[in-house]
């Protein structure tokens, strides 16, 4: 996203600035354009970089959705519960049984659901037959030194940290392109 963003930003940029230029607009007007929106998208690319580290965005929007749903709770009152009658001889739970007026359901369902546990115990005794056999293969398998799990992670680590530095920068490139939009603007007015 930030690579579009950037290119976007630098197209619209350099295109607006060349048709006020061809247009007549005066240098001095357009350098502070220039410096205006590269402010403007060196802030847009702050904002990509924070979002990008902390993930905060989402975190502000349900607590400013939070916020509007007590608005217009306060706004409408507290709300009352609809008392139930309670002259039913039926009762519903869920999976949409209904139970008798003796409080039990009919035999068929009763028996349903016995086969349903049965294939349920099935099917926990294949896993745990599963799990025994992996732990027997793991406890076979040869072990590593510490010397290997040592390299391993450091090489692991290495990999991550150039990785995140590498992320770092692209996440930056939007905010570096407004600086540099900024700059080109002081040193246009500076002409």
């Amino acid at each position: 996203m930030a690579k579009s963003v950037t290119f976007g930003a630098l197209t619209v940029s350099v295109f607006s600035f060349v048709t006020l230029w061809i247009a007549g607009m005066p240098l001095d007007q357009i350098s502070k354009i220039m410096e205006l929106s590269g402010t403007a998208i060196t802030g847009i690319g702050l904002v990509i970089a924070w979002e990008k580290s902390a993930k905060r965005l989402p975190a502000y929007g349900q607590a400013l959705l939070n916020a509007g749903h007590a608005v217009r709770a306060h706004i409408r009152g507290p709300s009352q519960p609809v008392p139930k009658d309670g002259s039913d001889t039926f009762t519903a739970v869920s999976d949409a049984t209904v139970l008798k007026q003796d409080g039990f359901p009919p035999a068929a369902i009763i028996d349903e659901k016995v086969y349903r546990l049965l294939d349920a115990v099935n099917e926990i005794r294949r896993d745990l037959n599963r799990a025994q056999h992996r732990i027997t293969d793991v406890a076979t398998e040869p072990k590593l030194t510490q010397q290997e799990v040592d390299s391993a992670v450091s090489k692991a680590l290495s990999t991550f940290k150039s990785d995140l530095e590498i992320h770092a920068v692209k996440d930056l490139t939007v905010a570096i392109c407004g600086v540099v939009t900024t700059m080109a603007g002081i040193i246009l007015s500076m002409i």
